[in-house]
């Protein structure tokens, strides 16, 4: 993990010696509250006022998923709440909170084709909601209140005017 400076061109790496404990943080994001980073087994850091170093907030990734071994690979910031997710999981906190709240039921694709779900994107919305892109289709979840909406994709197209046989997606 590291910071340009856009007009010097100098890098300032953030490792071990300012508070970077895990080796290869995979994701970043910035709130209203300050910018974090994510560690390699789910270990949130915030980097302090001076802009320096990085303070651990909690030895706590989030609840852990027997079924899912996947690693915690991103991250995003939206107002005041952190998503975090792995390719089948997420988990949402409050940038002052002191622990995340893990959400297991928040993209469940209703056609058990789908089911497990992986994930690969997460986009916010700057208003505390979170936009999930997943293999099974696109999810919404707003932090705050905890509440979720799934748009499961396609199974089929069918296009019109053409041979008027289903196609399968992809």
């Amino acid at each position: 993990l590291a910071r340009m400076d856009a007009a010097s061109f100098a890098v300032d790496p953030f490792g071990s010696a300012q508070g970077i404990t895990s080796p290869q943080p995979p994701a970043v994001a910035e709130t209203r509250r300050g910018f974090f980073a994510l560690g390699d087994h789910g270990t949130l850091f915030k980097l302090s006022p001076d802009e320096r170093t990085f303070f651990r907030l909690d030895a706590t990734p989030p609840t852990p998923d027997t079924r899912d071994t996947s690693a915690w690979r991103f991250l995003s910031g939206s107002g005041e709440w952190l998503l975090a997710a792995t390719d089948r999981r997420v988990a949402v906190r409050h940038a002052d909170a002191p622990r995340w709240n893990t959400l297991p039921t928040a993209l469940k694709p209703r056609s058990p084709e789908l089911d497990p779900i992986r994930i690969f994107a997460a986009c916010p919305d700057a208003e505390g909601g979170f936009w999930i892109g997943s293999d099974a289709g696109l999810g919404f979840i707003h932090a705050e209140t905890g509440t979720s909406q799934f748009r499961e994709r396609a199974g089929s197209v069918v296009v019109p005017g053409g041979l008027g046989i289903p196609i399968a997606a992809g």
